[in-house]
C-alpha cells in the first residue's frame, strides 16, 4: 500500500494526503486499476509468447524441411545404389558425396527423429533389396532399441509409434512385448497391437485368447479389412472363437464364419442357438442365411413357435435365403399372426419369391383382414423401391 501511495504521489500536482484519503474512501477504484494493469501486462506477455512460438515453429519447419530433403536424398541413393559396404561405413564416407551425413544426424534427438520418419516413409514405398537396405540402416543406427523402449513408455502415443515401427521393420525381438499390448489400457494402443499381431503372428487368431477388453466396432472393422486382403482359403477358422469369454469376440467370430463361408461351423452355431432374443442369437440366425443347410432349415422350423417374436422376423428372412420356394406355404401361414413385424417379414419373403409368391399373396388378399392387406401392399412397395 505504501509503495502504491509513493508511486501515485511522485511528481503529481496533488498531495500525498489527498491520495491516501482517496484510497481509503474508494478502495474498489484501486482494485479496478490493479486489474487493468494486470490485464495489460498479461496481454503483452501472451502476445510476446505467441510471437516467439510462431517464429520457433516456422524455424523448426524450415529446419525440418531442409533435413527431410537431405535425408531423402541420402536414403534414396543408399537404397537404389549397388553397395556392398555396411551402412555406417557409407554414412561416414567422403563428405563430398551425398551419402555422407554429419555426426549430429545420428546423435542429436531432433535430427534422429527426422531421419527415422524419412526412413520409415521411404521404406513403406519400397520392396525387395531396396527395402532391406533401409532396414539395415534402421538396425545399424540403433532405432530398434528405441522402438522397443517406446513399448514401455507411459505416453500412449509413443507406445503406438513403437508398435508401428517394429511392425513395419518386422523386428522379431519385438514380437513378445508387442503381442502383450493387446491387453493395453488404451484402446488405440490395443488396436495397433492387434493389427500388428494379425500381420506378424504365425497364428494370428491366438491374439483373441489374450484379449481382456471387448472389441469395439472400429477394431472389428480393421481386422475384417486385414482378413479381406489375404486369399479366402488362407483365412483361419473362427470356429474356436464362437465360445469366447467376450461377447464382442463371439459376435465377431459368428459374422466372420458367415462372411468367409465357413460351413463347418454350422453345427456349432445350431448348438449355441437358443430361441430367446439376444444379439448373439440374432447374429447366429443371420449367419445361417449364408452357411445354413437343410439341417438348419429343419432346426429353425422345429423351434420357430417357441422363439421370441423379435427373433422370428430374422428366422423368416433366413429361411427365405436357404429354403426359398420350399417354404412358401410356411410364409403364407405367418401372415395370420397378430404381430406386425412377423407379418411384414413373411409378406416380404413371399414378394422376394417372385411370381409364385405374388400369386400366393393375391390369393390371400380375399381372405385376410384390411390390416394384413395394408401390410402386403407395404411389402410390395418396399420390394419395388
Amino acid at each position: 500500500m505504501v509503495f502504491l501511495q509513493n508511486i501515485l504521489t511522485s511528481n503529481l500536482p496533488f498531495s500525498k494526503e489527498s491520495v491516501i484519503r482517496g484510497i481509503k474512501n474508494e478502495p474498489q477504484l484501486v482494485f479496478i486499476w490493479c486489474l487493468i494493469v494486470f490485464f495489460i501486462v498479461a496481454t503483452v506477455v501472451i502476445l510476446l509468447r505467441t510471437i516467439y512460438i510462431r517464429k520457433k515453429k516456422n524455424r523448426d519447419l524450415a529446419h525440418t524441411s531442409k533435413l527431410n530433403e537431405k535425408y531423402h536424398q541420402f536414403l534414396s541413393e543408399l537404397a537404389s545404389g549397388d553397395y556392398t559396404d555396411k551402412a555406417l561405413e557409407l554414412m561416414s564416407a567422403n563428405k563430398e558425396t551425398t551419402l555422407a551425413l554429419n555426426k549430429e544426424d545420428f546423435t542429436k534427438e531432433f535430427n534422429r527423429k527426422t531421419l527415422l520418419k524419412e526412413l520409415l516413409d521411404l521404406h513403406s514405398n519400397l520392396a525387395g533389396e531396396a527395402a532391406h537396405k533401409l532396414r539395415e540402416v534402421y538396425l545399424t543406427l540403433g532405432y530398434k532399441e528405441e522402438s522397443l523402449k517406446k513399448l514401455k513408455s507411459f505416453d500412449w502415443m509413443l507406445r503406438v509409434e513403437g508398435i508401428q515401427e517394429l511392425k513395419q521393420m518386422d523386428i522379431k525381438d519385438g514380437y513378445l512385448p508387442l503381442f502383450k499390448l493387446v491387453k493395453d489400457r488404451n484402446h488405440l494402443v490395443r488396436l495397433e497391437a492387434i493389427l500388428a499381431r494379425m500381420k506378424m503372428d504365425i497364428n494370428p487368431l491366438s491374439l483373441f485368447e489374450d484379449l481382456e477388453h471387448d472389441l469395439n466396432e472400429w477394431e472389428q472393422l480393421r481386422i475384417h479389412n486385414l482378413l479381406h486382403r489375404i486369399p479366402s482359403e488362407e483365412v483361419p477358422s473362427f470356429l474356436p472363437l464362437i465360445d469366447h469369454q467376450l461377447t464382442s469376440v463371439q459376435l465377431f467370430a459368428i459374422r466372420m464364419v458367415a462372411l468367409f463361408n465357413q460351413a463347418q461351423a454350422e453345427k456349432k452355431l445350431l448348438e449355441k442357438l437358443s430361441f430367446e432374443y439376444s444379439k448373439i442369437n440374432q447374429t447366429i440366425v443371420e449367419s445361417l442365411s449364408e452357411i445354413g443347410s437343410e439341417e438348419s432349415v429343419k432346426y429353425l422350423h422345429k423351434n420357430f413357435n417357441e422363439s421370441d417374436s423379435r427373433l422370428k422376423t430374422h428366422i423368416i428372412s433366413t429361411l427365405m435365403s436357404i429354403a426359398g420356394e420350399a417354404d412358401a406355404a410356411f410364409f403364407v401361414s405367418q401372415l395370420n399372426p397378430e404381430n406386425y413385424d412377423i407379418q411384414l417379414a413373411a409378406a416380404k419373403a413371399l414378394v422376394k419369391l417372385g411370381s409364385k409368391g405374388e400369386e400366393l399373396l393375391d390369393q390371400q388378399l380375399e381372405l385376410v383382414s384390411i390390416e394384413t392387406k395394408n401390410i402386403i401392399e407395404h411389402a410390395r412397395q418396399w420390394t419395388n423401391q
